[in-house]
């Protein structure tokens, strides 16, 4: 299915290697190569760069997986309906076929194990989806490259992150729909399709494409097998939440980290995607909003070239689809992921995943009739000098040479060793996501069932009664200096008064020492409460403090290293920020 007929013929095994009967089928050697293409840049240094620690994501999805293991639940907190379960679902069982979360390292690690094998199958895919819109097979093979090499795509493809799953079963639904030879195939698609959306909700923005290839291949019964399909996987969703009066909106809808404490707000999936869908971002027409953000600041570093080309390429394939019905699909793909982002609403980094395959398949169609002008021979010449071409620009910008040789992942993984080692098991600690899935599982030590992530400090109403409402209960907080934005922007009052009640008892950094903003610096430290020896919480119970003897009281540590350690924090804690989770 994956590969025309015409690559069917085998290949007979050197008779030096004592398999003189044994034929390799060319298909079979053209899928190695392609896996193996897509693997080498991608695996390379991947559970080191980029760090687990510069996002929650990685860790929320890993520890959600951890969660649906051992309990049946979708979360380890309230589960909120940001985001449909499949995605952590999958994860999780790759956690049962390989053993477990700890066997690859931590669960971030083995769910990077996963990202891999979902990048390989992508890149199997887009070679694919390559050919059945008229490329050739060497057009295929640069769209495989221009996803692979990228440093934008490769530090992003390699995170645990709900986009590459979903680009996964997006692109075996449009393979599948192209090839489709009964309404069985659509429907296979359609199938693919639900696990798609259920991954990721961004995968309903190409359903108008799909539904019109699915009447053309199949009428209106073939329309019909692929929605049915698409029912029947997402249908258990909404009737989820329907079975836990979950689904129809409230007017106190349970968002935690937008909305203020409220006692009445419970999860709902309708308002949950209503607030989803009306996020902003800073409007359509603003050049400070966080789509252009994004671009100057994150984007053109990576890749400037795969993205300037890329788009030109859709605009291109645009104007000459009038006479290929393939480039037509081609560019309406690349129009839609690039109008989606530039729309104006809510954008993240990783977002870029979503336009990174359809950019490079629409380079390799604009270059196919090039190759087809100047025949196989000079086409191989010219496809190779051009890839050399690209990697010395990623090379001399500086932005190939980190994804391999730096190892930003330091102190996040020497944290997590220092917490499992010396802290005791019993102890509260209030950290990131990111350090959820490891920490509360026994791996490499003690499991630590009180750690608790600030987001839910600040607004779960179940986590703040199982505090006390008292700050005091905080035994450890584990922070960064992005944590300490989140912590005012919160106004996580627990977790500041814990902090101005701490001192430092351990730090790690990693200093980027490339250029621009490849990998922004890492520094954890951990903070231990200080032990009052006569407490006298109602002298502690405000969270904001003047005085030098209100922060400090009667403690064991020395009142001067206590001031002298939070002075940094002063400042850095009052800055404001717009604070929301992904």
């Amino acid at each position: 299915m994956l590969f025309p007929t015409a690559l069917q013929r085998g290949v007979a095994m050197p008779a030096r290697l004592g398999l003189r009967g044994v034929t390799v089928p060319r298909w079979a050697l053209l899928v190695l190569g392609i896996g193996v293409l897509a693997a080498i840049p991608h695996a390379i240094n991947m559970w080191a760069y980029p760090a687990f620690t510069i996002a929650d994501d990685e860790g929320i999805y890993a520890s959600q997986a951890v969660e649906w293991l051992r309990t049946g639940a979708l979360a380890p907190y309230t589960y909120t309906y940001d985001h449909a379960p499949a995605g952590w679902i999958q994860i999780a069982l790759f956690y049962v076929l390989t053993g477990g979360a700890a066997t690859f390292g931590t669960p971030v690690d083995g769910a990077r194990v996963l990202m891999l094998l979902f990048h390989i199958g992508s890149a199997l895919l887009l070679y694919r989806l390559a050919r059945r819109l008229g490329g050739s097979a060497l057009a295929a093979v640069l769209a495989v490259v221009l996803f692979s090499v990228s440093p934008l795509a490769v530090f992003y493809q390699r995170m645990v992150l709900l986009d590459n799953i979903m680009m996964f079963w997006l692109l075996l639904s449009l393979v599948l729909t192209l090839d489709a030879r009964s309404r069985a195939w659509l429907a296979a698609s359609g199938l693919a399709f639900g696990v798609a959306l259920l991954s990721k909700e961004f995968a309903a923005l190409l359903a108008p494409i799909l539904l019109v290839l699915a009447w053309r291949r199949g009428g209106w019964r073939g329309l019909l097998a692929w929605t049915g399909a698409v029912v029947l996987v997402v249908l258990p969703y909404p009737l989820y939440a329907l079975s836990r009066g979950e689904l129809f909106p409230v007017t106190d809808p349970y968002l935690p980290y937008v909305v203020d404490n409220d006692s009445a707000a419970r999860p709902s999936l309708i308002s949950t995607l209503l607030w989803q869908l009306t996020r902003s971002g800073g409007g359509p027409f603003s050049l400070t909003n966080n789509f252009f953000w994004y671009l100057r600041n994150d984007w053109l570093w990576r890749d400037a070239v795969l993205l300037v080309i890329g788009l030109a390429a859709i605009f291109v394939n645009t104007w000459r689809a009038r006479r290929r019905p393939g480039l037509r699909i081609a560019a309406a793909i690349g129009l839609i992921t690039c109008l989606y982002l530039a729309r104006g609403g809510i954008v993240f980094g990783f977002y870029i995943v979503f336009a990174v395959p359809f950019l490079a398949l629409n380079v390799a169609l604009v270059l196919d009739p090039v190759f087809a002008r100047i025949g196989p021979r000079r086409a191989m010449r010219l496809s190779g000098s051009l890839l050399v071409l690209l990697l010395g620009t990623y090379w001399w910008s500086g932005t190939l040479q980190p994804l391999y040789t730096q190892r930003p992942d330091g102190p996040g993984r020497e944290a997590a060793s220092w917490i499992k080692t010396y802290v005791p098991p019993t102890a509260t600690i209030v950290g990131r996501d990111d350090l959820l899935a490891y920490l509360r599982e026994p791996i490499d030590g003690p499991a630590f069932d009180g750690f608790q992530v600030h987001w839910k400090v600040a607004h779960d109403p179940s986590v703040r009664r199982e505090l006390g409402y008292d700050w005091s209960r905080i035994d450890y907080l584990v922070i960064d200096p992005h944590e300490l934005d989140d912590l005012a922007g919160t106004d996580n009052r627990l977790a500041l008064a814990a902090l101005a009640h701490a001192h430092v008892v351990a730090e790690w950094t990693f200093v980027n020492p490339g250029i621009g903003n490849l990998h922004w610096d890492q520094r954890i430290q951990i903070w231990e409460a200080d032990r009052l020896r006569d407490p006298n919480l109602a002298a502690f119970s405000a969270w904001s403090f003047h005085g030098r003897d209100q922060v400090c009281g009667p403690r064991v540590a020395s009142c001067d290293e206590i001031v002298i350690a939070r002075q940094p924090y002063a400042t850095a804690a009052a800055r404001p920020g717009a604070i929301v989770e992904r």
